[in-house]
């Protein structure tokens, strides 16, 4: 029998981090930056607009005395002089300006009075006209040129409330200079990026869905329909980032705001056109935000330069600049700017260089960072680098690694895949280590060779390796995909699992039944209607009690309901005193079935200290004990007295408890036994052998995950820490195995531990010694998903989902124990 309950884990930051790209820090700055003259006036948070004559037009922005201004002037690259034209109509910063097919230029929006004015500048005469008036006022927001000549505005900020960001997008018609409505953006964007392709459809990137909220969200405007389609996430929510068109339409974020003032991006990821999707690249440098960037090299390359990090600290604006190569997909630092600035445009001019052109800079005088600058300076490119090529090692098995050695092939150790850039004909070694569970079973070419010798080709290559599991084996399909759900060892050996989430992540009431003899999966009837952070309890009777949990809303379920094997029939079975999710339940030695803690009072934070029973005989609830402690996402074991230890979970919000007690059914009270040595919620529970109850990982306050493991003594009624997990993880799910001499961790999601924070590895602790060993890892990683141990010794792993992925899985797989 299972003796584990596992806490519901409540995902709140996705928090992806690159380990193992090489960092262009240590690359020689390649490119010059000259003066470009000086702006008519000092300005920040304005737009820079070629022109059709290679000039290049800047109206607006933010002036001295932080006071919007109307002014605009032309940059003169021939000449690298200013020229002062006719102001605008209206001051605005904030604003947008899009080169027309007719070569005119359309401003629109924008703060400071323009909301929601538009006008037009006709560099044939050098004046500006007013044109339509925008349907709803906005800053912040994008402008993209259509093939059709129109100009579509989408998002931006800000709704009724000043907080939330707009999804309304409108289309401006050169013939008849009117706006008109279009369809909305499916999630609210401002401080986004907008980037037509060559297809006619617009990419929208990220930006903020409600005050400094930063949204992965992203879809694609189709001006044949009129419409939005989401497209694949980023991988990192960011805004006020770059976006920048390469060839093969190929779109590089990079940097950006995770939200607030100190959350300056260092990473990037490139959008593939053809699978829709986002893949992370190297990272920058340093994190900026509020940086520019400019496409080089015909389409080949992007320049990053300026930005900050954080906005207290003193003097923040960066006078450095950065490179990245789309061939090679690598970085390298380019010389750095004379001026530190941020809040600027970056314009490619014919010839290929590039212009910075006023921003926001450190005034030394002043000590602080709000001064408007009128300086302008352009960038020259260097020579194209050296022929190189990248090279992509993959394996079958998640987590797989290898090390890359010789000259020029980027020597060190990767986890796969990655891409790697190496120079054309070196001579590079590829060594697989082969961790415990698995065998190496060669090369997807053929090749049987580790180490393996290779010559950087000249085209971009894959070498893929495949790794074959001692240890997991596949254990048929579910007929629906679920996260989160309960999984039931059933008395004639096979397997219930029930709810959870289903497709787009909606709460699911059907359920299965998992045969270890065939290997398959069979339906077990309908529920009452979906459920997730509920529990499962096998009666002595063999049925299974089904309570709690929420429902879609989210609502809690306040109706239990009970599985019979005989019939697969689900009945109800009485109403809960206190509906509850992330609760957890304990068959008691009478019978009767123990549901302690979970979530919610009325104000929708506190955790509940309210215990109640529910009588097989009469199929009823009544008020028992309260626990000493609110709490949620907690562990509850049956021990072999009858008694039941609770331990940890969440009282309140984020808060942790190291709180732990025991339940006596003979009194119906609860008694505070030593706290744990690590507070700690959304963990797991093993019973060992003596009663020995071992706890392991979890969130912490902070929502970091722990490493932590420790073991409870009945005896003394303590906790003694023992060896940490290998891995840091919460989501992951434990059994017990050899009889109660061991237990299995599985899984999990770690913030942050490589390309991606969802696990496959594996582990054993072991009682004896109290030790953990690695074994052999997951055919597919996998989070909130549930181990069950079988009656021949192995272990069910069911369903669960993998960071990124916007479904739950379907997949099973066994693990067999080492003899």
């Amino acid at each position: 029998m299972k003796h584990i309950v596992t806490s519901v884990v409540h995902l709140n930051v996705l928090c992806l981090m690159v380990l193992l790209f090489p960092s262009p820090g240590n690359a020689q700055a390649n490119g010059t930056w000259t003066d470009a003259g000086t702006l008519s006036a000092a300005r920040t948070k304005h737009t820079a607009t070629p022109l059709g004559n290679g000039t290049v037009l800047v109206a607006g922005g933010v002036g001295i005395g932080q006071l919007p201004i109307a002014s605009a002037e032309i940059y003169d690259p021939g000449a690298n002089g200013w020229t002062t034209i006719a102001s605008m109509v209206s001051a605005r910063y904030l604003h947008t300006a899009t080169l027309l097919a007719d070569g005119r230029v359309l401003v629109a929006g924008g703060s400071g009075g323009g909301g929601a004015l538009a006008e037009v500048y006709d560099p044939t005469t050098g004046q500006w006209t007013a044109t339509g008036t925008l349907n709803r006022a906005r800053y912040a927001h994008t402008a993209s040129l259509l093939p059709n000549g129109m100009v579509l505005v989408a998002g931006g900020c800000c709704d009724v409330d000043g907080q939330a960001s707009l999804t309304s997008s409108e289309l401006w018609d050169p013939a008849t200079g009117q706006w008109a409505i279009t369809g909305d953006l499916g999630a609210p964007h401002a401080w986004h990026t907008a980037t037509p392709l060559s297809d006619g459809t617009v990419l929208v990137a990220g930006g903020t869905f409600r005050g400094t909220a930063a949204t992965a969200s992203a879809e694609i405007y189709d001006p044949t329909t009129g419409s939005w389609t989401a497209v694949g996430n980023l991988l990192f929510a960011r805004s006020l980032h770059t976006a920048t068109l390469l060839n093969g339409d190929s779109v590089l974020l990079a940097g950006g705001s995770g939200g607030g003032c100190c959350s300056g991006l260092v990473s990037a990821e490139l959008y593939d056109p053809a699978s829709q999707t986002w893949q992370l690249v190297p990272s920058m440098s340093a994190p900026r935000r509020e940086h520019s960037a400019a496409v080089i090299q015909g389409g080949a390359a992007v320049l990053i330069s300026g930005g900050y990090t954080c906005c207290t600290d003193p003097g923040p604006a960066f006078d450095n600049a950065e490179v990245f190569d789309l061939a090679s997909q690598t970085w390298s630092l380019a010389a750095g700017m004379s001026q530190g600035r941020y809040d600027y445009p970056l314009t490619t001019l014919a010839d290929g260089t590039v212009l910075a052109a006023g921003g926001t800079g450190f005034s030394r005088s002043s000590g602080v960072q709000r001064d408007p600058l009128a300086s302008a300076e352009r960038f020259n490119p260097a020579a194209a680098a050296p022929q190189t090529t990248r090279v992509t090692i993959s394996s079958n098995a998640a987590e797989a690694s290898f090390t890359a050695s010789g000259t020029n092939c980027n020597a060190g150790t990767y986890a796969t895949p990655v891409t790697l850039t190496w120079t054309v004909g070196s001579i590079c070694t590829l060594t697989i280590p082969v961790p415990g569970g698995y065998v190496f079973s060669g090369w997807s070419d053929g090749s049987q060779a580790n180490p393996r010798s290779v010559t950087a080709p000249a085209a971009a290559t894959t070498y893929s390796f495949v790794l074959t599991s001692t240890s997991w084996t596949a254990a048929g399909t579910m007929s629906d995909i679920r996260a989160r759900p309960t999984a039931t060892l059933l008395g004639d050996g096979t397997v219930l699992v029930a709810a959870g989430y289903g497709i787009w992540n909606v709460p699911q009431g059907s359920a299965e039944i998992y045969d270890p003899v065939s290997n398959g999966w069979t339906t077990a009837g309908g529920m009452y209607g979906g459920r997730v952070t509920h529990t499962a309890t096998r009666l002595l009777d063999g049925r299974v009690l089904v309570a709690g949990g929420y429902t879609s809303g989210p609502h809690y379920w306040p109706v239990a309901e009970i599985y019979d094997p005989s019939t697969r029939q689900w009945t109800a079975s009485g109403t809960l005193n206190f509906p509850r999710a992330a609760h957890t339940a304990s068959l008691l030695p009478n019978g009767m079935v123990l549901l302690a803690g979970g979530c919610c009072e009325a104000d929708g934070q506190t955790a509940l200290t309210s215990s109640e029973l529910w009588d097989p005989a009469t199929g009823q609830w009544t008020i028992t004990g309260n626990l000493g402690t609110p709490r949620a996402s907690h562990t509850a074991t049956t021990l072999s007295d009858g008694t039941v230890l609770v331990a940890g979970g969440g009282p309140k919000g984020t808060a942790v408890t190291a709180a732990a007690e025991l339940y006596d059914p003979n009194t119906g009270s609860w008694t505070a036994v030593g706290n744990l040595v690590t507070a700690r919620k959304a963990h797991t529970a093993s019973l060992l052998n003596g009663d020995r109850v071992l706890l392991a990982g979890g969130d912490d306050a902070s929502g970091a995950q722990l490493a932590a493991a420790e073991l409870y003594d009945p005896a003394s009624r303590t906790w003694q820490a023992v060896q940490p997990m290998s891995t840091p993880r919460v989501g992951h799910d434990a059994a017990v195995i050899k009889g109660g001499a061991a237990a299995l961790i599985a899984g999990g999601y770690s913030c942050c531990t490589g390309s991606t924070p969802t696990l496959a590895s594996a582990e054993v602790f072991d009682l004896a010694s109290q030790t953990w060993s690695l074994t052999g890892s997951l055919v597919q990683r996998r989070y909130t998903h549930t181990l069950t141990t079988l009656a021949d010794g192995t272990v069910l792993a069911a369903g669960g989902q993998d960071a990124g992925q916007k479904q739950p899985m379907a997949s099973a797989e066994r693990f067999h124990p080492a003899p």
